[in-house]
């Protein structure tokens, strides 16, 4: 499993000699090794002209300066350093750091936070004793990272994931190619084929198709379903396993601990925050404890936390706000009413909310140029409150929180009582209506189903 996701190095140490053993090693594994000998003047550092491309894995020498502590190293040589050679759109990697010492990775961990937006921060790291190599060799180094990696399930996780979707990739590709093996016909055969997957992802009519309209992205869109399809056809080769416990909250230096929502709100919480506090390095997620915390603000900070990581993944997963036009009227579209004499404006929107409107047309219809006129359903977005969530049986009410544009967490409610049409000219004007986002296959048969059901229902009315 390592052998396949480690395919390039880069090597960061102040003395050659003391590597040239590990760089041989992995380019006898015909893997790609940069080795880079870091200056320790700020002047230097800043002299950089540009990043390093990515490397997926990369081997940090802790003592670059040994006349300073391992830890000042952090902050005065090797934070200043990773921000030149590091870019924000660096791409996955992880860290190896020469260290035998926990508290070494702990502190890097902790003080490189402070610079998420300064470079891309590595999605793992662990630690490996440098001189245990220079004595005995580097024969059992891939094992011995074999093992971090068991015991880093976001490396593990992360390793797995990038090795299954390099191979669907692949195979989603060359199933493609291989559909016009004549190299002769095979431009024209595959951009007329693509262009079709193109109109098919949304079902948009070819007469609606102009010079504006993002083909390429359509096409982009339904090769991910191809890619998709071709790795959950991929053997897993790893031994990582997702255990069920609930949803871990908190976590400290060395454990963590798994508790609910609800399991918090009994008197395990007060025990659960003192023993916390009592630890030397003390974080709920991401949250650095003091001893004069109150537990009712740490429990109020969690929940807001986990609110924002559930809004995030919301978004990321029911919305797409990729290449949508505000000229091109796709089922699913969401918009925001701009102009205040719009019959849709919901009659509960507060000061604060926002008034929008869905795109309702079937897709079958849609796709068929059956529309006559955009149907569409009324609603608002407010600010997310889990004690003031909808209830009436109207509502299409699942869609909370979320996030949009990376904003505070929001719920978003339809109304299936508010329906009606809109003149599409009036869609594409956006002093009227302006797009905001197009709900996602999955979120949009979903408010189908539920408007339909809404819709269908029966009922009688009965003298009592």
């Amino acid at each position: 499993m390592v052998e396949d996701f480690i395919d390039s190095v880069l090597i960061i140490d102040d003395k050659k000699e003391e590597i040239d053993g590990l760089k041989s090693y992995f380019e006898e594994k015909d893997v790609w090794v940069t080795y880079f000998n870091p200056p320790k003047d700020k002047q230097e550092i800043d002299s950089i002209s540009k990043p390093f491309k990515n490397r997926k894995l990369l081997f940090l020498d802790l003592r670059i300066d040994e006349t300073k502590e391992t830890i000042d190293n952090i902050s005065v040589i090797i934070r200043p350093l990773l921000r030149k050679v590091i870019s924000l759109n660096y791409g996955g990697y992880g860290i190896v750091m020469w260290t035998k010492h926990e508290r070494h990775i702990i502190e890097f961990k902790k003080r490189i936070q402070k610079d998420k937006d300064k470079y891309e921060l590595p999605l793992f790291v662990c630690g490996l004793d440098k001189h245990k190599y220079l004595k005995n060799g580097y024969d059992n180094l891939l094992t011995d990272l074999k093992e971090e990696f068991k015991k880093n399930f976001a490396a593990n996780f992360f390793i797995t994931w990038s090795i299954l979707v390099n191979q669907g990739r692949d195979n989603a590709i060359k199933e493609i190619f291989n559909l016009v093996p004549n190299y002769q016909k095979q431009n024209i055969n595959l951009e007329f084929l693509f262009f079709k997957l193109a109109q098919n992802y949304t079902g948009i009519h070819i007469d609606e198709i102009n010079e504006n309209y993002p083909l390429i992205r359509d096409a982009f869109k339904t090769f991910n379903d191809l890619l998709v399809a071709f790795i959950n056809q991929s053997p897993c080769k790893s031994d990582i396993k997702i255990k069920y416990e609930d949803n871990y909250f908190i976590t400290t230096s060395n454990e963590h601990a798994y508790y609910s929502r609800n399991q918090l709100t009994t008197k395990k919480k007060k025990l659960l925050i003192k023993k916390i506090q009592l630890e030397d390095e003390n974080w709920i997620l991401g949250k650095e404890l003091t001893n004069n915390e109150k537990t009712e603000d740490l429990l109020n900070y969690i929940d807001k936390e986990i609110t924002k990581l559930y809004s995030n993944k919301n978004r990321k997963s029911l919305i797409d706000q990729t290449d949508i036009k505000q000229d091109v009227i796709v089922p699913g579209n969401v918009y925001e009413i701009k102009a205040n004499n719009s019959p849709f404006i919901h009659p509960e929107v507060s000061e604060n909310a926002i008034p929008i409107i869905i795109e309702l047309t079937p897709p079958c219809d849609f796709s068929n140029k059956n529309r006559l006129k955009p149907r569409v359903a009324s609603g608002y977005i407010k600010k997310y409150d889990r004690n003031n969530l909808p209830t009436k049986e109207k509502y299409y009410k699942e869609f909370w929180p979320i996030a949009i544009n990376d904003e505070e967490p929001k719920t978003i409610i339809f109304d299936f009582s508010i329906l009606g049409f809109v003149e599409e000219d009036d869609l594409k004007d956006e002093t009227k209506y302006k797009i905001l986002f197009r709900t996602k296959d999955k979120l949009f048969a979903d408010i189908l189903q539920k408007m339909s059901s809404h819709i269908a229902r029966l009922g009688l009315s009965i003298i009592r």
